[in-house]
């Protein structure tokens, strides 16, 4: 009984204990929370932490005013903290912390629930370290902390970690100032930059060391500058003196958005200053769009960027230096794989590209940012371009070792190009080219005179267009397309330029073999050809350069200068040639021309087995074949006289004022080749000479004499000819001054009728002609003596004979003298002719 008694006391007794133990301790908390309400003890306790740690850091710390809210709960207002160089490093309008008593401080670790951060200013600022080395105001901080509680715990072991598990920071200001570098003007400036936090919230904060971690759920903030707005982002993220890693990012800043990892490294924070050469980047980037005014904040040579660039693949290195592979880009309706290494940016034009492409499709217009304006000019008809190859160099000096597949064609090529962007004249490239049914004359907007061409070669040269390209060919051209034509089996080891040749050529094509060395330079003020070649067929209708059949074969031997004819002057040779026209052939042993001009007189000799040819005076060729032509058809208009011919001739016809001469000689070795290649039923006897002499001036006058030894025409042959016409004509008028006058011995008309003395005489005065004829029959007593006369009237021709004799077998007869015919366009009318025995 007596031990339940005490047992009892004994419990009333812990129970008291308890209760008032309780009771004291909820005593003590209220009344310790109201002591700690006083402005006075709150002041005195900050104050004197604040002061150890302004002691051991060297940064300034001070406040507003600090509550107490509850033992877990602080409130600081007008937190201020600022470092040795007296720069404001942290402001605080309003800060909240939320903290657990019992785990605020474990194993000199310090953690807390929750930092809410109001209106706070933070300016991180590059402050002298030591007197050799200067660090953000921040790591100073943070070191001078973290040595503190390592020497509060007797000195070594590790520092203490800092754990917050929410932070949510509004309307605050974040700077960054490297003291030591310029200001960059353009774009973001990496050294001087000042950001608004509009709103923040992050997880599982951390300080390990030097080490700083959390996850960012979002953000929202605007650099003062650039106004660049980040809208959304949030990633994992990690900074130490080695490193900067966003893990899992999902960052939309402007109209760009980036994802999914990037890790900058570097030797110190102080490196991202310098961030293009010193910071190293490793990113797996997955759908990331970079909008081209975006990037323009950070780099230049993209302004003509039309398009955002999407990327998905992993990029190392620095941005003056690194490689992207796997990679996938894509550029308005471009995209491209494979990987891709740059050394040299921000600069674009001096960045060395190192790129090897799996099969890609690339639009030329999307690359407009890309290559010089003169450069995608020629490249622009291409459109889309299906390729894959390795690309290596500079944007203005790289090879291309690719298989491009366009519109126009295939392209294979492992050539250099080196560009002249202020002169696309003087862009050149070298290397292996080879082109599939390429359409060059789509590509050169030319498809008269260029159709597709495939070939396969070496090419050296310069030029992207017809009229600048000057390149060396050596290889094959299995076909090419001209002027309507594709020859075939051609090779090359030559140079071409625009109007120029030089080198070896060699064409094997079915209705051309021909082969060919030496140079063709028709370029202004050169106009220079030589040449020695082998042609073997050339089929002109075949390859469309004739609308007769026509068949061309010789030896050529070409030394010459000029190109228009009035300038041509050097020699030609042309040996064991032959030519068919239809069905009529001429070979020709030899053919030699010779073009001469000294001190303004001019002289052309043609020597042949067919003819001889001189020309010498003070003319111009083109000039003397064109009057020679022009008076023989006014000579003919006039015989017609259809006045509106004349009219409308007279009234087109130009006005010139040169004045020339030109003597003309020729020896006809044997013309019956030349005759009958023009289907012409004439012969003429061997070793014929022609002289004769053309002068131009305000009268033009023709003179030509020719002794012919026998001459058949249509089977009649006339024996022991002279043959001489003399003419004059004022140069724009009608009126004619001209003697035909024809002696021939003999003339054989049929194999029974034989004449002998044939005389004809024509004499033309303005618009009226006498004409006379005056033939005897050998070994009978029968001869002609007729006189006529032509008169050129307004409407009509009219032909009359005058008083005439006619002798046949020793009878006279006359005819009537009222006798004449009227010619009026296509029809004849004889009136009065009547022939009477006298």
């Amino acid at each position: 009984m007596k031990w339940q008694v005490i047992n009892i006391r004994v419990l009333k007794w812990l129970k008291r204990i308890v209760f008032y133990g309780l009771g004291a301790t909820l005593a003590f908390l209220i009344i310790g929370f109201a002591v700690l309400q006083i402005p006075s003890v709150q002041k005195n306790l900050v104050t004197r932490l604040t002061l150890g740690f302004s002691k051991v850091s060297g940064f300034d710390i001070q406040f507003d005013r600090f509550y107490v809210l509850w033992y877990d709960r602080l409130e600081i207002t007008g937190l201020k903290i600022t470092d040795p160089q007296h720069n404001s490093m942290i402001e605080a309008g309003k800060l909240f912390i939320n903290f657990s008593i019992r785990s605020i401080y474990q194993n000199k670790d310090l953690f807390v629930d929750a930092l809410s951060l109001q209106g706070a200013v933070v300016n991180l600022i590059t402050i002298p370290e030591s007197d050799s080395s200067q660090d953000l105001n921040i790591n100073i901080f943070i070191d001078q902390i973290s040595k503190q509680f390592a020497s509060g715990s007797g000195g070594g072991g590790r520092g203490p970690k800092i754990n917050i598990g929410e932070v949510l920071v509004e309307q605050s200001q974040f700077s960054y100032n490297i003291t030591s570098k310029d200001s960059i003007r353009k774009g973001f400036d990496y050294n001087h930059f000042r950001i608004a936090l509009d709103e923040g919230n992050l997880n599982n904060f951390k300080v390990i060391g030097d080490t700083v971690e959390f996850q960012l759920e979002s953000l929202q903030a605007k650099d003062e500058k650039t106004q660049l707005t980040i809208k959304e982002f949030s990633t994992y993220f990690r900074i130490s003196q080695s490193s900067m890693e966003f893990l899992g990012i999902n960052l939309d800043c402007n109209k760009s958005h980036i994802s999914d990892t990037i890790i900058f490294k570097y030797k110190s924070q102080a490196d991202l200053s310098d961030f293009n050469e010193k910071v190293t980047i490793n990113a797996h980037l997955r759908k990331t769009k970079l909008d081209p005014a975006d990037l323009s904040f950070f780099t230049t040579g993209l302004e003509k960027l039309g398009w955002p660039i999407l990327l998905t693949g992993s990029f190392n290195g620095k941005v003056s230096h690194f490689n992207f592979s796997p990679m996938e880009i894509a550029i308005g309706s471009s995209k491209i794989t494979g990987s891709l290494e740059m050394d040299g940016l921000p600069s674009i034009k001096e960045t060395f590209i190192n790129a090897k492409l799996a099969p890609s499709n690339v639009l030329t217009r999307d690359l407009a940012f890309f290559l010089p304006d003169a450069i995608h000019s020629k490249l622009a008809p291409l459109n889309q371009i299906q390729l894959k190859g390795n690309f290596v160099g500079f944007i203005n000096d790289f090879v291309a070792d690719g298989d491009f597949i366009t519109s126009f064609g295939q392209i294979k090529s492992d050539i250099n190009y080196k560009i002249a962007e202020n002169n696309i004249g003087l862009t050149s490239y070298s290397g292996k080219l080879i082109l599939n049914n390429f359409d060059l004359g789509r590509f050169f907007n030319d498809t008269i005179n260029f159709q597709r061409v495939t070939l396969n070669g070496r090419i050296n040269g310069r030029g992207f267009t017809k009229e600048a390209a000057n390149f060396t060919l050596i290889g094959e051209v299995p076909s090419v397309g001209l002027r309507g034509y594709n020859y075939s089996n051609i090779h090359s080891n030559a140079r071409f330029a625009n109007q120029f040749f030089e080198g070896n050529l060699d064409i094997d094509d079915p209705n051309l073999q021909f082969s060919m060395t030496g140079s063709i330079d028709l370029r202004n003020g050169k106009d220079m050809i030589n040449i020695v070649a082998k042609l073997d067929t050339a089929l002109l209708h075949e390859l469309h350069l004739s609308k007769e059949e026509v068949f061309l074969q010789s030896n050529v031997d070409i030394d010459s200068r000029g190109l228009t004819l009035d300038s041509i002057v050097g020699t030609a040779f042309f040996k064991n040639s032959q030519v068919r026209f239809r069905d009529e052939t001429i070979k020709l042993d030899s053919i030699y021309l010779i073009s001469e001009n000294e001190k303004g007189e001019r002289s052309l000799t043609l020597r042949s087995s067919m003819l001889d040819l001189s020309l010498k005076g003070d003319f111009y060729y083109s000039t003397l074949f064109n009057d020679i032509q022009k008076i023989v058809q006014e000579f003919v208009l006039n015989i017609k006289n259809d006045q509106i011919a004349i009219q409308n001739y007279y009234l087109t016809k130009r006005k010139t004022d040169q004045a020339y001469k030109a003597i003309i000689k020729a020896t006809v070795h044997n013309a019956d080749p030349i005759l009958q290649l023009l289907d012409i039923d004439l012969h003429t006897s061997r070793e014929t000479i022609v002289n004769g002499e053309f002068s131009n001036n305000v009268t033009s006058i023709l003179h030509v004499f020719s002794d012919i030894d026998s001459l058949i025409i249509n089977g009649q042959t006339f024996t022991g000819n002279e043959i001489e016409f003399s003419g004059s004509k004022i140069r724009d008028s009608t009126a004619v001054l001209a003697q035909l006058t024809v002696n021939s011995s003999r003339q054989e008309l049929n194999k029974t009728v034989v004449t002998k003395n044939l005389f004809v005489e024509g004499i033309w005065n303005k618009d009226h002609i006498d004409v006379g004829i005056d033939l005897d029959q050998e070994g009978y007593d029968n001869a002609i003596r007729l006189r006529s006369e032509i008169d050129f009237l307004n409407d009509s021709t009219k032909i009359k004979i005058l008083p005439s004799v006619i002798k046949i077998l020793g009878d006279r007869w006359s005819i009537n003298k009222n006798n004449y015919t009227l010619l009026k366009g296509q029809e004849w009318s004889i009136h009065h002719l009547g022939i009477a025995h006298d």
